[in-house]
């Protein structure tokens, strides 16, 4: 069954308009969130790259500015994990679960941290 994110955000305008309700549904099926996970870690490898290469000028702005990598998955543990593993053998100077507080249960969102937290580096 796919994990359904639900996102309604309230649209206030400026002025004597009402305010609107814009709503819709993101469906997070496996399919979907491999392929985000794939995009996102490919996506980092490319960030690291250019931030050791920005890191390296002599007159860059931001000296030994830190890249850090965000977990992706959903609410998909195994996922999650993988994710986890795979962005931890790009040695960066930190991580972060991403993705979370985003229409998923409190329950779902502590199971998705406990599931990755043992997999982060230290």
């Amino acid at each position: 069954m796919p994990h359904i994110l639900n996102i309604t955000p309230d649209f206030y305008w400026i002025g004597a308009l009402d305010p609107t309700l814009r709503t819709f549904d993101i469906v997070m099926t496996t399919e979907f969130v491999k392929k985000s996970i794939d995009r996102t870690y490919r996506w980092l490898e490319r960030c690291k790259a250019e931030n050791a290469r920005l890191n390296a000028l002599p007159d860059t702005v931001n000296p030994q500015q830190m890249l850090w990598g965000i977990n992706q998955g959903g609410t998909y543990a195994d996922l999650r994990v993988e994710h986890m593993q795979r962005i931890a053998e790009l040695d960066l100077p930190g991580y972060a679960i991403g993705g979370l507080a985003v229409g998923e249960t409190a329950q779902e969102m502590y199971d998705v941290i406990e599931a990755v937290e043992p997999h982060m580096p230290v």
